[in-house]
């Protein structure tokens, strides 16, 4: 195993720590406010959402610009993932995957406390300020 595949496991490895503290964080802050969840989790997938973007877009004026191309930039991991049949491990694919198990829990986890549409607008509020201070301000 040469050094970028050290470095790869060890971006894969922050990652699974990352996912495993805030499942820890998400289910406290459930307990504590008691039924809120799924609000928690639509901002997690919206950060998953910006970084996935950023990414794409803005790889070369991020902050993640310094760390290790092969795992976290889209144009050079999408020829030097490792791959787990078809599927490629790296940052913009563990993303996508990680969003879309969250919007997955927020479904299983909602329990409506307003009028349908409240909800709706909620979600959508949540999502779209998350969205727009991580991906124009802190991500850049």
């Amino acid at each position: 195993m040469n050094i970028a595949d050290k470095n790869t496991l060890k971006d894969v490895w922050w990652w699974i720590k990352y996912v495993m503290v805030t499942a820890f964080i998400l289910n406290y802050f459930d307990i504590l406010y008691g039924g809120y969840l799924w609000i928690g989790l639509v901002v997690l997938a919206s950060i998953c959402n910006a970084t996935m973007d950023t990414l794409s877009h803005h790889f070369d004026t991020s902050v993640f610009k310094k760390l290790n191309p092969k795992f976290w930039n889209p144009n050079v991991s999408s020829d030097k993932a490792f791959r787990i049949g078809t599927y490629k491990i790296d940052a913009w694919h563990l993303f996508k995957s990680t969003m879309i198990v969250l919007l997955s829990f927020a479904v299983v986890e909602y329990r409506p406390y307003n009028d349908w549409y409240v909800d709706v607008f909620l979600f959508g509020w949540f999502w779209n300020v998350t969205f727009s201070v991580f991906y124009d301000k802190i991500f850049r």
